[in-house]
């Protein structure tokens, strides 16, 4: 009974009558005190100043002990050494689930009304019928699922933390997303013309931020590499690919972005910007957790070179054993009333 009620949130245990074991029993949850672990007071004790905009810290050599700490944890979480990557194909097959069921939709209207040129469907080719690994292969999907791929395989095969790979982890994947983006970006406008069949319109709106999320999430990006992995794409679609799209003789190309320009600028920047939040307040409460854990990590060992210095060592490992709050002076007397302490010298 004890481990299903583990399960669930301490609200609800509460209500059921489980107590934590540390607190007293009869407390209810409203009168339960707070315990914040003095996180607040350790930072401004311990805490190390971080850059406003790109989270970094102003030493150097903290900065690349927290990145290469980081990156080494990531190498050898099993769960999570390729969960991005297997969560950006598994998003990418849904997202083209959808374009299919809704291209179907749009051909079923299109034959209703004796029109296969449809507002929102372009038409290539004779075929009536489209699959759904055909809208998967002409979608920008393909090259998102190609790039997790990559980063999945790339995190398999340097799972034992190779030093190289370590230290270069930042800028192999911030090299990987921009290569991607770009082929994936120019997917969109050549795969209706490679593929001699139906396709969708060319929405720029949803695929850009399709694009800019899942790099985001598949290569690691941390908050800085983001921000600039984001507004160098959302530079190219509003300066270079609308503006050729708008002057292209070709009236298949004409994007329905220019119909309503500024609710979708604004939704791609709004889009954009939840996920730019989201990087940065993770990014800046790892770095506060990285800094508190080595000062305790760092007190502890001081704490106990302390000790050896003046007491014996069975002492000391009983102490760690069994906790501080568990041994009492009286105790440690009537234990050790015949240890002597000696000088080393």
């Amino acid at each position: 009974m004890t481990s299903v009620l583990e399960c669930l949130p301490w609200r609800f245990r509460y209500l059921l009558g489980d107590r934590d074991p540390a607190e007293d029993p009869h407390v209810s949850w409203r009168k339960l005190g707070f315990d914040t672990l003095q996180r607040d007071g350790l930072w401004e004790q311990f805490g190390h100043g971080m850059n406003l905009f790109t989270l970094e810290f102003p030493n150097a050599g903290l900065e690349k002990s927290y990145v290469m700490d980081w990156t080494r944890r990531l190498c050898a979480s099993k769960i999570h050494r390729c969960w991005n990557a297997v969560l950006a194909i598994c998003c990418s097959f849904i997202v083209a689930y959808v374009r299919y069921a809704c291209l179907n939709h749009s051909l079923s209207e299109a034959k209703i009304m004796g029109d296969y040129v449809r507002s929102t469907v372009l038409c290539y080719g004779k075929t009536d019928s489209i699959s759904y690994w055909s809208v998967l292969v002409a979608s920008p999907e393909l090259i998102i699922i190609l790039s997790a791929i990559i980063t999945g395989g790339l995190s398999i095969y340097f799972r034992d933390g190779s030093s190289w790979f370590i230290t270069n982890h930042a800028l192999i994947h911030w090299i990987l997303a921009f290569i991607t983006g770009i082929i994936a970006m120019m997917w969109v406008y050549v795969a209706p013309f490679v593929f001699p069949f139906y396709c969708w319109s060319i929405e720029d709106t949803f695929d850009t931020v399709l694009i800019i999320y899942c790099l985001g999430t598949c290569y690691h990006l941390r908050f800085v590499h983001f921000f600039y992995v984001a507004i160098f794409f959302l530079l190219v679609e509003y300066t270079v690919h609308y503006p050729l799209l708008y002057l292209s003789p070709d009236p298949r190309m004409k994007s329905g972005y220019f119909s309503q320009p500024g609710e979708n600028i604004a939704f791609t920047i709004f889009c954009t910007g939840i996920l730019l939040v989201v990087k940065y307040m993770y990014g800046r409460l790892l770095r506060k957790d990285y800094v508190l854990g080595v000062t305790l990590a760092n007190e502890t060992e001081r704490s106990e070179k302390l000790l050896l210095n003046v007491l014996p060592e069975t002492i000391v490992a009983s102490i760690k054993a069994r906790g501080f709050d568990h041994i009492f002076p009286s105790g440690l007397a009537q234990r050790f009333d015949q240890v002597t302490i000696s000088s080393s010298r």
